[in-house]
């Protein structure tokens, strides 16, 4: 199964997604969700830790979309 990919690139490689979640279930299940509909995944479980991913990836391959909650 291809994933969903990303059309800015206009490669078909997967969108990559940041998954911000605190609480260990949830960051599991909708990492295993995600990564079943073919989105690559790098899931954190807080801020500081997403924002170090987001300065890491920039120079690499940075991310399509970010999910987190506001809490």
């Amino acid at each position: 199964m291809s994933g969903p990919s990303s059309s800015s690139t206009g490669a078909d490689t997967p969108l990559r997604i940041l998954l911000v979640e605190d609480d260990v279930m949830s960051r599991k299940l909708i990492t295993k969700v995600l990564e079943r509909l073919g989105y690559d995944i790098t899931a954190v479980d807080n801020g500081q830790d997403a924002l170090v991913a987001v300065e890491g990836a920039v120079s690499k391959a940075p991310f399509d979309v970010v999910m987190m909650d506001v809490n």
